[in-house]
């Protein structure tokens, strides 16, 4: 997924839907499609996630305390893990 496609889709959910979608499907939307932009992990393991599998945390800068940023941790279940070793 690129940049522009994520751009759009948010767009759209958020300003030019006519039937408005409630608030909390609208961030939950946004949610999963960034992680699938910033992962590019398989449709169903993104799907998968429950709010277990999600913590957001706000971060403190440490030279300046005033300034914040928002972190994401996501614990990704049902990825394919091959050891290093192809499919045979």
């Amino acid at each position: 997924m690129f940049e522009d496609d994520l751009y759009q889709m948010s767009h759209a959910t958020w300003s030019l839907d006519g039937k408005c979608l409630p608030g909390r499907m609208r961030v939950q939307l946004s949610l999963m499609w960034s992680i699938c932009a910033a992962t590019a992990t398989r449709p169903g393991a993104i799907l998968a996630l429950t709010y277990e599998h999600i913590v957001i945390m706000r971060v403190r800068d440490v030279q300046n305390p005033k300034l914040t940023t928002t972190v994401v941790l996501v614990t990704l279940v049902h990825v394919k893990r091959s050891g290093g070793r192809g499919r045979r």
